[in-house]
């Protein structure tokens, strides 16, 4: 799943993203690498993502990942690339 999610991105998105199975840490954890040319180009990538139907669909047909709703958001401090929270526009 995540090396599909990273190829699809590479793709579409034109940048390198790897991903890896953590060796060290907590078991099933999926370590996300991906090379930026300059800060701006994190939150383009970010804003792509959010607006990309497919990537969300591929992410979340092999997660337990789902959308929260604004008061499960508050506070969060969420702000990853998981479509978890950013995907509720999908569901409109």
């Amino acid at each position: 799943m995540a090396k599909e999610i990273a190829k699809y991105i590479n793709k579409k998105h034109g940048v390198s993203v790897s991903a890896y199975a953590d060796a060290f840490g907590e078991i099933d954890t999926i370590l996300w690498f991906v090379d930026y040319a300059d800060l701006g180009s994190i939150e383009k990538l970010r804003s792509e993502l959010i607006l990309d139907r497919e990537y969300i669909r591929k992410f979340l047909r092999h997660s337990d990942a789902r959308p929260l709703n604004s008061r499960e958001r508050e506070g969060s401090g969420h702000s990853g690339f998981s479509p978890c929270h950013e995907c509720e526009h999908l569901n409109r």
